[in-house]
């Protein structure tokens, strides 16, 4: 009913509410029709004649131009003469194609058209109108305008006049603007309907041709027709094969878990690792493990962690979708951007966690496996590796499976470049050593937290080995593993010249990209969380139960909430600032991960040592100990699912909070049910596998009373290594 009531405000209007009582009038008040307006025809009839003649020296140039194609030229020519004459499919090609909108000033840099209209045109033979001449063609065209004297005159003239703008780029330099418009690559795309006869090379060379001279230049990012088949990718149909496959083990496996009951039988064992129902039962289940119960904390300062690092995200779209850029370089402005800038805090946190929970695992296996260290620490490497490969190589081949599954714009243009990249540099995800390049050459972008999690681990496998036998020597290697991702880190800092943390500022714009393109991405500079995290699991599972007095937890809690809240609001001060210092840059590089990681392990010492009962009750619901359990596989599907998002987008975002915590939320469902799909088809299983595999054979008496005894199998679950690449707990 509240559409009809819009419909009807719309129709009206609020000065002709008189006209009717109800919306049901609009259908049945009786049209007086005696008198008439003027007719717009004969006007529209001049203004066309008028058109026709600017347009002919130019149509006479585009018709005798020896580089079009004469396909092409007939394709034009149908094209003027079906709009001579109105045909709908003309105005279609016309109606589909972008333009220059409003706000422009804004920030807008695209002007996407409508790509499903264009490419369901269809243009009739004219000798058999049941056949096809030619369809519609949607291509993306990147327009700039080089070393126009025009623009530099006024451009400066406009920031003046608009303060937040000039503000942001550093008040009196407004040069800088200017500096950077003649050198960004992409400049304001629009969507054209080009007819499938012609090559898109068409659009640029008319643009040469006839806008050179003024420095206007087009670049054609790709284009698309549905006449034009388009091969699937190898890399498509080996995913597309492997998903099948693992579908169909599922089906499967879940059919025998069904129907074959308690069967023990070693090829039912192995058909049910793939079983989503037994799979299902086991993340559901809530129940801890005595020994972990009073670190069950844990679980809700991941699914925290997690949603943090997804509502950041949030707000990284392709820049064209955004309705307007300046909203993006005001947000950090307010208190609540700057949760979004200091998202990197969330993978702190769970590089903090990864340490905590790798001393605990090792300090509670090592009391029962006799194994000799090298040979239990290749095995909890190898392991951790194939669970966090498995599950990682299925959230990459999602990737590949895009054009099996949307289509859009940005799926024409921007996903070859992805695409080239998964083909260049697969072979490293499973090695771990993706995050060795350059994330420009990066495949699936999010995924070199799983390869610094895994060097990390590598490098402190032994010093925590050690720390179970002898914790004073360890402590002393731990330390000195801090102070070197410390120097490590500012010497990355100090080599190409990247800024402490994101900074949405465009006089920081070349230290924030190296920021995130060679410094963020990189597994040493993480290395001292870990190391926090490592003494924090010694401290807790060993002295958690030392009464220090009110007033050291009195202190602890006052420096707790001094230095998070210092540590994420800096960002806030410097972006009002509009400036940091070398000195503050350095500082803050040095100490805000170790230093973040300390308060992490601060609360959950809290918690387990029953001084903080609320927080631990908070963090510690069932829902939360699920959701934990999805954590990596959550985190590993969401920049799939946001890429799915903008390569099928065909509209622009509104640039508010709440459409932007709309989709937040709207993500978070999505991104869920991803990560359930890639946990039952890839995590679990490898998980189960890997159990089957590795579990022990223990004695056990037959139930005939004599003593006899036969060999059965224990699985040993402190052993399992689970989501967002953790110990379970």
């Amino acid at each position: 009913m509240l559409v009809l009531k819009s419909l009807l405000l719309v129709l009206l209007g609020a000065e002709y509410s008189h006209c009717a009582r109800s919306i049901v009038d609009v259908f049945n008040l009786e049209v007086d029709y005696s008198k008439w307006n003027s007719d717009l025809a004969p006007v529209i009839a001049n203004l066309s004649k008028r058109m026709r003649r600017e347009f002919l020296p130019i149509a006479q140039e585009i018709l005798y131009d020896d580089e079009i194609p004469a396909e092409c030229l007939q394709s034009f020519l149908r094209l003027a003469s079906g709009l001579s004459d109105g045909k709908m499919w003309a105005l279609r090609f016309l109606d589909s194609s972008g333009g220059l909108l409003p706000g422009s000033l804004k920030g807008r840099v695209a002007s996407l058209g409508s790509y499903d209209q264009c490419l369901e045109t269809r243009v009739p033979d004219k000798e058999d109108p049941k056949k096809v001449a030619f369809g519609g063609q949607y291509c993306t065209a990147s327009m700039v305008l080089r070393k126009q004297p025009l623009l530099h005159r006024i451009l400066p003239s406009l920031l003046r006049q608009d303060p937040e703008t000039r503000d942001l780029f550093g008040k009196g330099n407004l040069s800088y603007m200017t500096d950077i418009l003649e050198n960004i690559p992409i400049g304001y795309r629009v969507g054209i309907c080009l007819p499938s006869t012609c090559n898109s090379s068409v659009i640029t060379h008319l643009v040469d041709k006839f806008g050179g001279e003024y420095g206007v230049h087009a670049d054609i990012l790709g284009c698309r027709d549905q006449i034009t088949e388009r091969p699937l990718s190898i890399g498509t149909r080996i995913s597309g094969v492997v998903f099948g496959c693992m579908i169909f083990l599922v089906v499967v496996g879940t059919t025998v878990d069904i129907y074959c009951g308690d069967d023990q039988r070693g090829v039912i064992q192995v058909a049910r690792c793939f079983s989503a129902r037994a799979n299902y039962l086991k993340l559901t289940s809530t129940r801890v493990a005595p020994e972990s119960r009073h670190v069950d904390c844990i679980h809700g300062i991941r699914v925290v962690s997690a949603i943090w690092i997804l509502y950041g995200h949030s707000f990284l779209k392709e820049l064209g979708l955004w309705e307007g850029l300046k909203f993006l370089l005001l947000v950090p402005q307010s208190p609540a951007g700057t949760i979004i800038t200091q998202g990197f805090f969330a993978v702190e946190t769970f590089f903090t966690l990864t340490g905590f929970t790798l001393y605990k695992f090792i300090a509670q296996e090592r009391k029962t496996n006799k194994m000799s260290a090298p040979m239990f620490a290749s095995m909890a490497v190898l392991r951790r590796g194939i669970r966090l490969g498995v599950t990682g190589m299925g959230a990459l081949m999602t990737i590949y499976l895009m054009p099996l599954i949307t289509s859009g714009p940005a799926l024409d243009y921007l996903y070859p470049y992805i695409e080239k990249n998964c083909n260049s540099r697969w072979w490293t995800y499973p090695l771990f050593i993706n995050n060795f390049w350059s994330m420009e050459e990066a495949c699936a972008e999010n995924q070199w937290y799983t390869a610094a999690d895994m060097q990390i681990v590598c490098i402190l496998i032994f010093p925590v080995l050690l720390m179970v036998q002898k914790p004073a020597k360890a402590i002393r290697i731990l330390v000195c593993l801090i102070g070197a991702s410390i120097l490590y880190t500012l010497g990355l800092m100090s080599y190409y010249g990247a800024a402490p943390v994101l900074l949405v500022l465009p006089t920081h714009a070349s230290a924030t990209l190296h920021y995130v393109l060679h410094m963020h991405h990189h597994g040493l500079p993480h290395l001292s969380s870990t190391c926090v995290g490592v003494l924090g699991g010694y401290v807790i599972e060993n002295y958690r139960d030392v009464d220090l007095g009110k007033t050291f937890y009195r202190i602890g809690w006052i420096l707790f909430n001094f230095i998070s809240i210092s540590l994420v609001g800096v960002s806030y001060l410097w972006h009002m600032r509009r400036s940091v210092s070398t000195l503050e840059s350095f500082l803050y590089a040095a100490l805000c991960r170790p230093l973040w990681a300390a308060c992490v392990i601060w609360l959950v010492y809290m918690c387990s040592s029953g001084r903080a009962r609320s927080i631990r009750w908070l963090l510690s619901r069932p829902n939360f100990t699920v959701l934990s359990r999805l954590s990596l596989s959550f985190y590993l599907m969401q920049y799939p699912m946001f890429m799915f998002s903008f390569l099928t987008a065909r509209n622009q975002t509104t640039t508010t909070y709440y459409q932007v915590f709309r989709e937040f939320f709207a993500d978070f469902i999505i991104i869920i049910l991803a990560a359930w799909m890639l946990v039952l088809l890839f995590e679990a299983p490898a998980a189960a596998l890997d159990s089957l595999v590795t579990r022990r054979p223990r004695k056990k008496a037959l139930p005939n009373g004599k003593g006899d005894e036969k060999l059965s199998y224990e699985t040993p679950t402190r052993l399992e290594v689970v989501s967002q690449s953790q110990y379970k707990l």
